[in-house]
């Protein structure tokens, strides 16, 4: 009996159920070192329960739960008993079952948005006022026209119109099943306390330095620019605007988890703009591993987040053609060594800084700084007129 302690558990962070069973035994969990992780793009079975041991070794299902209960004394009698075939066979099937209706158990059976990729051709649009307007306010018009496209794609059908106002223009994220099942969350005084202070101090790093650091080189100023953009908006106003909706029983997520705490690179970009991990999630991803396997859906969805990151950003630039795309791509391939075999130390916190910060340039290129951050710069710090 494998007795190695300490690991992740991802689950379900859209199902109530599932977050039920996670708070009730948190503690248990933390006792030998194993900590919760709400589960998004990272698995390659979704719709599962999944632990990631310490050395890497991933459990799916029910054998997730036969592992877990293998970690503790009182339990292991039962982690002995399901391993024997038959009934390691009917405890899988007893999951699978528990499993396929855990959003029942809340009222909301459908958890599937619906998948369509037709509000995708909007994003051609944009293009056309390109000529019109200076490179920086078309990036903006453009993003926010990608972002529409995309939550059009994973609008329901069957949802009120005012259900569908609030999801498409009243928050960030792109999940769609929050809305459609109230369940009241009371917020605690510091999580407002935080997501101000974030705000607070994203704004000042986004503002004051233009006014104090003039002389100070591109990259310094970009750096700024880029921690206040940030921190003031992804996990400063989008913290605030989920505590609304939460304490309006809509359970949505905050868009940034913590990512500052992630310890491998697949939790890093799971963590980060969970908004985007949700979509990539549902019309990329779980398609992609239907069809063709972990392995091209893990690629093919840093794949099409390069393209649209390139799209947003090489578009308007005029420049920097793919570098973006480039970028989502040794994020890819820093995973899956990350996850082989022969990843060795290539793995962990050290081994996510690099691989994330390192090719950064890339992704945020010279023309994208010099045609639209520089630009916008001198704008709001009144050396140039809109």
């Amino acid at each position: 009996m494998n007795t190695t302690r300490g690991g992740t558990v991802y689950y379900d962070g859209t199902c109530p159920f599932c977050l039920g069973a996670i708070r009730r035994f948190t503690g248990l969990l933390a006792s030998r070192n194993f900590r919760a992780v709400p589960y998004r793009i990272d698995q390659p079975i979704p719709g599962e329960m999944a632990v990631v041991d310490k050395d890497g070794t991933r459990y799916g299902g029910a054998e997730a739960i036969i592992y877990l209960a293998g970690q503790f004394w009182w339990a292991r009698p039962f982690a002995l008993l399901g391993k024997v075939p038959v009934i390691n066979q009917l405890l899988h099937r007893i999951y699978q079952r528990i499993a396929a209706a855990r959003h029942c158990k809340s009222g909301a059976c459908h958890v599937e948005p619906d998948r369509r990729y037709w509000p995708l051709v909007l994003i051609i649009f944009p293009v056309f006022v390109m000529p019109f307007m200076p490179a920086f306010l078309f990036m903006w018009v453009l993003a926010a026209t990608v972002f529409l496209a995309c939550k059009l794609c994973v609008l329901p059908r069957k949802m009120t119109l005012y259900k569908k106002v609030q999801f498409l223009f009243c928050w960030p994220g792109m999940n769609p099943q929050p809305f459609m099942v109230a369940r009241k969350t009371k917020a605690l005084g510091r999580e407002w306390l935080m997501a101000g202070a974030k705000v607070f101090i994203g704004f000042l790093l986004f503002f004051q330095p233009f006014a104090l650091l003039e002389s100070t080189t591109l990259p310094l100023r970009i750096a700024l620019f880029l921690a206040g953009y940030v921190l003031m908006l992804h996990s400063g106003l989008f913290d605030l605007m989920a505590l609304f909706w939460r304490g309006r029983g809509v359970r949505v997520q905050k868009v940034m988890n913590r990512p500052l705490a992630a310890l491998r690179l697949r939790e890093l970009w799971t963590r980060w703009n969970h908004a985007f991990s949700e979509w990539a999630e549902h019309v990329t991803y779980r398609p992609l591993l239907r069809w063709f396997g972990p392995g091209v859906a893990l690629y093919g969805t840093f794949f099409i987040s390069g393209l649209l990151h390139d799209l947003v950003m090489s578009l308007p630039a005029k420049g920097g053609w793919g570098l973006p795309t480039l970028y989502f791509l040794i994020q890819a391939l820093g995973i899956h060594v990350e996850e082989s075999r022969w990843g060795g130390w290539m793995r962990g916190r050290l081994w996510t800084i690099i691989v994330a910060l390192v090719p950064l340039p890339l992704l945020v290129h010279q023309p994208f700084m010099e045609n639209i951050l520089m630009p916008f710069f001198d704008l709001i710090t009144g050396n140039t007129a809109l």
